[in-house]
Order: structure tokens, then C-alpha cells, then sequence
């Protein structure tokens, strides 16, 4: 498959999800700054954009289980905000109390390593705004998007609760900022573990929890990705992402989220 270097690494790793471990091995980020041209990314990653083009023409389908998902870019907003909630921020809350645990033990045990308390730090902050970004996408926005879905089913007006937001304060927008910003304090938390690897002598205790953050970010990685490169895509193609400017008193709405 012949790659165009203009298209978003966002539209690569849709049109082509074998694409994804090709983004990983080279540590391009496909799902928070999904909106960079694979030329850009591949500058920000530090990575040659021929090395990385050729290597995206060479892949093959896998067999992996990420291939084996239905094919989200087909199916209806509401299913995949359905199995975004039902899977992912599920797995999310499951793992952010268990890291939060451990970490803790840790720290009580003395096993947690020279950037145990840095860590920690970071995690909570981490996982504090986590939780409020899930739960401003399942009381607000998938909401929204699911009535949008329906009104168009039925061949009614597109409501729209959002229209008057300024561009910083737009739902849809701050959800994609919080995004990008999920993935800089991945990276700190990254660097300040060597990638998650424990040092050699770890104890096993260490060892798990490592093992678990990589495995917290990875399932991240996918998250975030459906829903920046395929929900929201989608939510901008329908035009829900203009409805920045005044609203019906002249002012502009300075709130950010309204809980319905």
C-alpha cells in the first residue's frame, strides 16, 4: 500500500491498523497527536519519514487481537462510545485503583525504587484528572453524540447544546486537549522509570507494578486512539466541532462543561 507523506498518522492508523506497531516501534505518537502529517511526526519522533513511509508500505495483516476488532470507523458513534465505556474505561478504573494500591504498598514496603515518590506524584495527579475526563465523556459528550446520531436517524434537527462555546472552552476540544496532555505525563512517567523497566535486583513487587503501568498504557494508547481518530473525526466531519462563537445574548460562553 502506497503512503501518502501528507495524510495524518491519525488517518494512517485507520485506514491501515497494521500500521500501529510501526508507530510504536518507532515511537510515533498516532493516537493524542493524531492530527500530524506522517512527515511531522516523524520530525518530532526523531525518525528519517522515508525509513518510516517504507516500512508502512512493507506491512502485512496480523493476526494480533487489535486486528481482530470490528472495524469502529463503519459503525455507529453511539456503539463505540457504548464499547469505549463498557471496555476501556472500565479496564481504566480497574487499573488506576490497582496501580494506586500498589503504589501505595510500596511505598509503605520501601520497594518502590529511587523515583518511587516522584512516581507516585505523578500517578495520583495522573489519575485524578483520568477519572474526570471519563466521566465528562459519559454524562456529557457521548450523550450528546448518541442524540445527534439519533436525530439524524430520524431526519431531525442536529441539536446543539455546545453552540456559542469559544474554542477553549468547547467540549469536544478539551477532551482532545486532555488527550495530549494524557500523553506528556505518560512520557514523564516514562522517562522517569526508563520506559517502565526495572532496574536490575528489582523485587518482584516492582516488577508487577511495571508491568502493569505498560500494560495501563498501552490499552491508553488504543482508548485514546478510537476516540481523537475515529469518534471525534467523526463528531468534526458532522460539523459539531463549529459551533464555537456568540450565543444568543451576544456574549460568548465563557463555562466549560453543563451536565445535562
Amino acid at each position: 500500500m502506497k503512503i501518502d507523506p501528507s495524510l495524518t498518522v491519525g488517518q494512517i492508523a485507520v485506514a491501515l491498523k497494521e500500521s500501529i506497531p510501526v508507530f510504536e516501534k518507532h515511537k510515533i505518537d498516532y493516537f493524542s497527536q493524531g492530527g500530524l502529517s506522517l512527515r511531522e511526526a516523524c520530525y518530532l519522533a526523531g525518525v528519517p519519514p522515508e525509513e518510516v513511509r517504507a516500512a508502512l508500505e512493507d506491512v502485512v495483516p496480523s493476526a494480533r487481537e487489535w486486528y481482530a476488532e470490528r472495524d469502529w470507523a463503519r459503525e455507529p458513534m453511539a456503539e463505540l462510545a457504548d464499547y469505549l465505556v463498557r471496555t476501556h474505561h472500565a479496564y481504566t478504573r480497574r487499573q488506576l485503583d490497582l496501580l494506586e494500591k500498589m503504589l501505595e504498598q510500596s511505598m509503605v514496603s520501601g520497594n518502590q525504587g529511587p523515583e518511587g515518590e516522584w512516581l507516585q506524584r505523578l500517578f495520583l495527579r495522573f489519575s485524578h484528572d483520568f477519572r474526570n475526563h471519563m466521566l465528562d465523556e459519559e454524562e456529557v459528550v457521548f450523550p450528546y453524540l448518541r442524540e445527534v446520531e439519533m436525530a439524524l436517524h430520524r431526519g431531525n434537527p442536529v441539536p446543539r447544546p455546545f453552540q456559542g462555546y469559544t474554542p477553549a472552552t468547547h467540549p469536544l476540544r478539551i477532551l482532545m486537549t486532555d488527550h495530549g496532555m494524557m500523553g506528556r505525563e505518560w512520557r514523564k512517567m516514562e522517562e522517569l522509570t526508563r520506559g517502565f523497566t526495572p532496574s536490575p535486583g528489582a523485587s518482584r513487587e516492582l516488577r508487577d507494578l511495571y508491568r502493569l503501568f505498560r500494560e495501563l498504557q498501552q490499552d491508553n494508547q488504543k482508548h485514546i486512539h478510537l476516540e481523537n481518530n475515529i469518534l471525534f473525526q467523526r463528531a468534526e466531519q458532522l460539523g459539531l466541532l463549529n459551533d464555537e462563537g456568540q450565543n444568543a445574548a451576544g456574549g460568548q460562553k465563557t463555562a466549560t462543561f453543563q451536565k445535562p
